[in-house]
């Protein structure tokens, strides 16, 4: 089965990679699996790396829609919006190190670094 996806739009608020690397507040969702691909996400990161834009994300979940803030570099990380907007970098659901098809359904022309670097984690089996 198919699970929703559906772009509602850009967000219009910054966020900061730096703060919300260091403000991050996972939800009950951030299982043992997850955690170990935040490590492996935050080892992808580049030294000068920002995000470099974030979409309004409605995947049909009961906690209602996310976040998806992408670096330069290709990782994604996913807010839970209510909660990220009541208690500012909360809610953090999961990070994916991002293929170039996930790029694409987003249906934004990245960088061509970020597409570059999302082919790399690929051919490095990075983000499987």
């Amino acid at each position: 089965m198919m699970r929703k996806f559906c772009v509602l739009g850009e967000y219009d608020k910054n966020i900061s990679l730096d703060e919300l690397l260091d403000n991050l507040k996972p939800t009950k969702h951030m299982e043992k699996e997850r955690l170990e691909r935040y490590d492996d996400a935050l080892s992808c990161l580049d030294d000068y790396d920002r995000i470099e834009k974030v979409f309004i994300v409605d995947t049909g979940h009961r906690d209602g829609e996310e976040l998806h803030c992408i670096t330069h570099s290709g990782i994604i990380f996913i807010l839970n919006r209510k909660k990220h907007e009541a208690v500012s970098y909360s809610g953090l659901v999961t990070i994916l190190i991002a293929r170039v098809g996930q790029l694409e359904r987003y249906g934004y022309k990245f960088s061509e670094y970020t597409r570059i670097r999302a082919i790399q984690h690929q051919n490095e089996g990075l983000n499987f």
